[in-house]
């Protein structure tokens, strides 16, 4: 007889939880934005950009949403 376990995922928009590579926990993280700036072809480019940062231990996390953000931002 054959057993499946089946998981259930569900993904959330506004879900602010990831795993975080530094600590190990699937936590929740809080976003900052700061201004960058970047020289392109002598002409300097002014932009936000968001950063998350877990809530466990502090350092920067990577979430999708976000970076895609970013990216969109700088075009």
């Amino acid at each position: 007889m054959k057993y499946f376990l089946f998981f259930k995922m569900s993904i959330k928009e506004n879900d602010m939880h990831v795993f975080c590579i530094n600590c190990g926990q699937d936590c929740a993280y809080s976003e900052k934005t700061s201004h960058k700036e970047i020289s392109v072809g002598g002409i300097l480019f002014s932009y936000p950009e968001r950063s998350a940062f877990c809530s466990a231990c502090g350092e920067e996390v990577y979430v999708p949403a976000i970076n895609d953000g970013n990216v969109r931002s700088r075009k």
